[in-house]
């Protein structure tokens, strides 16, 4: 159920939805050192692939790598930057990711990755580093929808305190504290070529950004992925994380940022964009089996020069502050999720979380999620 309070005149809703009805595959072909996975989501009109990729590791096949479990990884996932984002939803604290970690979403994306770890001072550190067609790619490959140029990621965690357990709750009510650090980086260029002179990639938009201008007395979403006379972009991504867990608490935080620049134009215009955002969320387990959890999410906008897709400058901000309990009946594989969230002008359409651009009030969801 959503209360809308904004001015754009989005409608309240209430509605039942199947947030993700997904069926996966895992397991290894001939030998362990060569496994799969493959993911598929299921809607009542559609169905899409979710991954498709192969790893192999190569102290086992070859008897080299780089560190412990050096893996080759090849094929179709999600792009491996940010801490939530790479978390499985299955694993969600919320019933869905923040508002931030949404806005910097790279997406699912086709390519090639080096993964593994290492000791530093005699800590676990853990590396992904992946080269893709480019971000908010999914399944795109002719090549009049891509340009030439690669996208590249690279995402590091290291485990300070103890071993940090997958998912974002404590459901081990842990004796001993784990802590965990992390850092994000990503960059690619894009550029307007293909058929009829603009790809699907260039103009991929995963986010749209709302400004207010109260002297205009309308609302203006601007692209941030362009779409005007620009030809050419370069698109840097960063991001560092903190997480904590410790006899039923739990605390994640994390500090995202984009830069678009060098952009070039057809025309004299000129445009550059600095995007940054954190969340910090946390949880309490009240019993065994219930949790309390709490969030704030806040995104900043800030786009200079002629060529925006407003044509002038632009300043945002979007906030996400709430709270939930979850009621955990065999811990993520079965579980009943509530959660209330007050969004302050959402800079973002998305379906997964019940969202249009410029929403402004109460969102309230229930969920039940079962996993086998």
């Amino acid at each position: 159920y959503f209360r809308d309070r904004s001015v754009y005149e989005n409608p309240t809703s209430n509605q039942f939805d199947i947030a993700r009805a997904r069926l996966s595959f895992r397991g290894f072909v001939y030998e362990e050192y060569l496994r799969y996975s493959i993911g598929t989501d299921w809607s009542a009109s559609s169905a899409r692939l979710v991954n498709a990729n192969v790893e192999v590791d190569l102290l086992e096949s070859l008897g080299v790598g780089f560190g412990a479990n050096t893996r080759l990884r090849f094929g179709y996932w999600r792009t491996n930057f940010g801490r939530q984002t790479s978390e499985s939803s299955q694993n969600m604290q919320f019933i869905d990711r923040s508002l931030t970690s949404n806005v910097f979403n790279l997406g699912n994306n086709t390519g090639l990755a080096l993964l593994g770890g290492f000791t530093h001072w005699f800590r676990p550190v853990s590396y992904e580093l992946g080269i893709f067609n480019g971000f908010g790619t999914f399944g795109v490959k002719d090549r009049d929808s891509l340009d030439r140029h690669m996208g590249i990621s690279l995402r590091m965690t290291e485990e300070l305190i103890g071993e940090y357990s997958s998912g974002e709750s404590d459901n081990d009510l842990s004796p001993l504290a784990a802590v965990r650090i992390g850092s994000s980086l990503a960059y690619t260029h894009r550029a307007r070529r293909g058929l009829g002179g603009s790809t699907n990639e260039f103009d991929n938009q995963p986010a749209i950004l709302l400004v207010d201008d109260p002297s205009e007395g309308d609302a203006f979403f601007a692209m941030d992925q362009l779409q005007g006379s620009e030809t050419d972009y370069d698109l840097w991504l960063a991001g560092v994380e903190a997480d904590c867990k410790h006899a039923g608490w739990s605390l994640h935080s994390e500090y995202l940022c984009r830069w678009i620049n060098n952009v070039q134009f057809t025309s004299a215009d000129d445009f550059r964009d600095f995007t940054h955002g954190f969340y910090v969320q946390g949880g309490y387990f009240l019993t065994e089996k219930t949790e309390l959890t709490l969030r704030h999410s806040s995104v900043w906008a800030t786009g200079k020069g002629s060529g925006s897709p407003i044509g002038r400058n632009y300043t945002t901000t979007s906030n996400e502050s709430g709270g939930g309990l979850n009621l955990y009946f065999l811990r993520h594989n079965s579980k009943l999720q509530t959660d209330l969230l007050y969004y302050d002008g959402a800079p973002i359409s998305s379906g997964s979380m019940n969202l249009l651009a410029g929403d402004k009030g109460l969102l309230l969801r229930t969920q039940y999620q079962v996993a086998f």
